[in-house]
């Protein structure tokens, strides 16, 4: 009996809303059938036909009426627009919607009349997302009175098939046909017209018939996939929507037999589910069961179990492994930047809602599950197309140029913000310098040992460029067989450190209470790790630093690196209290503007006080002061020590390569040095205040006259208390020493002689070959009075004079000269003995001259 009255119940639904025809011949579209919508905008015309009437103005109207008709279904319209339709004026015929608002958010199919190519086209509506599934004929509407007939179908199956007639209904001709069930239900049919002002009462309708079966659902829904969301939570995902209580009820839900949810609600549709649990997952596999779930419908989900793993993520379980940050010029990859990731772990790990960082953009990674083994590259979306070729993509990249060619931080950290690796590239990595110019990516040679950037990382030399999504070209074994070092330590306060290591430390171990300063400061009260780098370690003290004190310290215990190695325990590292520089304190003692090609500029500074002086304050600049461009010394804190020579770069490498650098600790690298021009220009050194602490100008004709080629020699200061505006304190570096000294004592420096009242030479006898030995005659002077005015010649041994030094200028008290053998033209003077002729007058008028012999034992060539 209950049979019976449901097959009558749905013969009478079908009958009702399945079966519907309307010509408007009764002169209304409020009754049989009843139709609903802007029903203020719509009027039955004379000619007996739904017509657009609405106000002048650019809109949207609709009407819509009760259908079931779903499957087995036929529509047919009459459509006439009295004008040539374009984007901006064309009409919708909805044949299948869940909402009665046509003009809103809705899940549906409707034809398209027009738009911007003049066609007829089948679209599918998810929401307000409007898919094309028949793209009609281009320009079949693409004339001044429009008058067609559309037929639509779709079967059982989901087949659809779209006709239309232009000749008023004699002869039908085939739009298209598609296979598409992405929506089953349907509640209402329809039309939406789309105007503008002209065009607000030139749309009508007719003869419309629809026809058809609605959707009955049978079927049970299917769980079709389970994943982490994060450790607490679970992501479930349905064939279907669900009935909301069946599908909240946390009993119907248990993990390995036992735990259920806390809480089950829905994840951003009725067919996802977010499961979430009071404890963490444990580690390892895990099985979900769900049952007595059902549809809106009432079917109800077969007892359904879903195995999944979780593990959690350590430090370094997943590696970057390949870099392309230039693409160009193109070798034989695509044009794009990537990134490529490596799990060299034995989880399977999910790495949903992890965040990659690059500089400072941040992004979110979506749902996904690496294997043990995989590669993924990470890339734009425009390149995914063309990298799924390579392996397995994720399009995360905000842009097609996220990573920098100048080098940057790149780091991943998981749901939890734990970090997972993290990498500082630069382009100073490849192997040479054609692959530095793009198209090459640096790969990692031993993904074993991430750890120690540029000794485990090289250019690609694989043909094409790179090896996205597979082995490096270059992977061999590769181990970290150097331990640890620190670095250097950065003076916060009088009783606050960082100590920075020049590598990864163990995560674990960095805080152990191995640290011990000398002078009665002992151990720290505190210690914690500062940044993300897993390289810097704070420590607090409960005793102050005093200023003026040098203080060591040393590690009493043992701290190993990410790969095992253990730091040296007898290593000993000087910090103080820094003092702030002042003028004259650090000087500019050697300056190669005029680098070997593909070389790079350097300034060697030097500290001639009896300071501790934190170079984090200072600045150099190719320019006064606040003029020009200029970077600062260290971002982060460097303290340079009495005595200490320290050299500054754009690259570290191409200074050792080009000079021997007995002391490679002392080449900073910066990330930008102002340029120097080869000719003549300024170095300076100055404070964040603007203080200048020391300058000097330069030019080409400073150099060793007789030096040919100046390209890669540097110009050396003579003597530390030579003013750096005094061109005659500089001289060439030494052929001998390969023209540059970076990081050690001058070829060029000259110790000053004391003399007590008079001038005094040295050496008598100098060669000014170049070759840093006795290259130049240093002239010491030294008198009562100051204010003296001062004239210097060179005469041979024929009276004629070969050179003035000084002529009637204005000198102090004591001071250096020096003869570097050349003439007033530039040129080398022959071998002989020659007479340096000084004469003062002093500020009381009296004169006094003093002549000298010296000997110039260089042969003309």
């Amino acid at each position: 009996m209950r049979l019976l009255v449901f097959w009558v119940l749905l013969i009478s639904v079908v009958f009702s809303y399945g079966q519907i025809e309307e010509d408007f011949t009764d002169g209304d579209f409020v009754l049989n059938p009843s139709w609903s919508g802007d029903s203020d905008r719509f009027v039955i015309g004379s000619d007996l036909r739904l017509w657009l009437n609405a106000p002048a103005v650019t809109s949207m109207a609709g009407m819509s009426v009760a259908s079931l008709a779903s499957v087995m279904a036929e529509w047919q319209f009459n459509i006439r627009m009295e004008f040539n339709p374009s984007s901006s004026n064309y009409c919708k015929i909805y044949l299948i919607s869940d909402k009665q608002n046509l003009t809103n958010s809705l899940n549906g199919y409707y034809l398209r009349l027009g738009f911007t190519n003049d066609d007829i086209s089948l679209i599918r509506q998810t929401g307000t997302t409007e898919t094309v599934i028949i793209d009609g004929l281009n320009g079949l509407l693409n004339k001044s009175l429009i008058n067609v007939s559309i037929k639509a179908t779709r079967d059982s199956g989901g087949l659809w098939r779209i006709q239309a007639d232009t000749t008023d209904g004699i002869h039908y001709f085939d739009i298209g046909t598609c296979s598409d069930n992405f929506v089953r239900y349907c509640s209402y049919s329809g039309v939406v017209c789309i105007y503008t002002s002209t065009r607000s009462k030139q749309f009508s309708f007719d003869r419309i018939r629809i026809s058809g079966m609605p959707y009955i659902d049978s079927i049970r829904p299917v769980c079709d996939s389970v994943k982490m969301y994060d450790r607490h939570s679970l992501l479930l995902f349905f064939s279907e929507p669900l009935d909301s209580l069946s599908s909240h009820c946390v009993a119907n839900y248990s993990i390995n037999g036992l735990t259920q949810p806390s809480t089950v609600l829905y994840f951003g549709s009725r067919q996802c589910l977010i499961l979430q649990f009071n404890e963490p997952f444990n580690e390892g596999r895990l099985s979900l069961k769900m049952n007595n779930i059902s549809d809106d419908a009432g079917n109800i989900i077969r007892l359904t179990e879903m195995v999944f793993n979780y593990f959690s993520a350590s430090f370094q379980d997943i590696v970057f492994t390949e870099i392309m940050a230039d693409p160009t010029p193109v070798v034989r990859l695509p044009g794009y930047e990537y990134l490529e990731l490596f799990n060299r772990s034995d989880k399977y790990l999910s790495i949903s809602k992890w965040k990659l960082k690059i500089g400072n953009t941040i992004r979110i990674i979506s749902d996904i599950t690496v294997i043990p083994g995989e590669y993924l590259i990470f890339c734009n979306t425009a390149a995914e197309a063309y990298f799924s070729l390579y392996g397995r993509v994720v399009p995360v990249f905000s842009s097609a140029s996220s990573l920098s060619n100048d080098g940057q931080t790149i780091q991943l950290f998981d749901s939890n913000g734990v970090l997972i690796t993290e990498l500082y590239y630069t382009p100073d990595w490849h192997s040479n310098s054609v692959k530095k110019d793009g198209g090459w990516s640096l790969e990692i040679i031993d993904p074993e040992n991430p750890c120690t950037g540029s000794r485990n990382w090289t250019s690609s030399v694989d043909p094409s460029g790179g090896t996205p999504g597979r082995e490096n070209s270059v992977n061999r074994p590769n181990p970290d067989l150097i331990p640890p070092a620190m670095e250097k330590i950065i003076v916060l306060t009088d009783s606050t450190v960082i100590v920075v290591f020049n590598e990864m430390l163990d995560s674990i171990e960095v805080s152990q209470p191995v640290y011990f300063v000398d002078q009665q400061i002992g151990a720290p009260r505190i210690i914690r790790y500062i940044g993300e780098e897993h390289t810097r370690v704070l420590l607090v003290f409960n005793q102050k630093l005093i200023t003026g004190k040098v203080y060591t310290m040393k590690l009493t215990g043992k701290l190993t690196d990410c790969y095992g190695n253990y730091v040296d325990q007898n290593q000993l590292v000087s910090f103080a209290l820094p003092e702030l520089a002042a003028v004259g304190d650090i000087i500019i003692n050697e300056v190669l503007f005029n680098p070997f090609s593909g070389g790079y500029d350097y300034v060697e500074l030097y500290n001639r006080s009896l300071k501790v002086i934190d170079i984090a304050s200072l600045r150099i600049g190719n320019g006064n002061a606040g003029a020009g461009s200029s970077s600062v010394l260290s971002e982060d804190g460097r303290l340079i020590f009495p005595g200490e020579f320290l050299v500054f770069s754009e690259s570290s490498q191409s200074v050792q390569m080009n000079y021997y650098t007995p002391d490679p600790e002392s080449i900073i690298e910066l990330r930008e040095i102002p340029s120097f021009p080869d000719d003549d220009g300024m170095v300076s050194l100055y404070t964040s205040d603007l203080t200048v602490i020391d300058q000097m100008v330069y030019r080409e004709s400073m150099h060793f006259a007789l030096i040919n080629n100046t390209e890669g020699v540097s110009l050396e200061k003579i003597h530390y208390d030579i003013p750096a505006n005094d061109t005659s304190g500089w001289h060439s570096a030494a052929a001998t020493v390969g023209y540059g000294t970076p990081g050690y004592e001058n070829s060029q420096f000259a110790e000053g002689n004391a003399v007590t009242d008079g001038i005094l030479l040295s050496p008598e006898a100098f060669s000014p070959d170049n070759d840093g030995i006795d290259d130049f005659l240093t002239i010491n002077y030294n008198f009562s009075l100051h204010g003296n005015l001062a004239t210097v010649r060179i005469y041979d041994r024929n009276g004629i004079c070969r050179k003035t030094l000084l002529d009637n200028e204005l000198i102090g008290a004591e001071g250096v000269l020096f003869w570097d053998g050349t003439t007033e033209e530039g040129y080398r003077d022959r071998q002989g003995i020659y007479i340096v002729w000084f004469s003062i007058i002093r500020p009381d008028g009296y004169t006094r001259s003093y002549k000298k012999p010296c000997v110039l034992s260089v042969q003309n060539r």
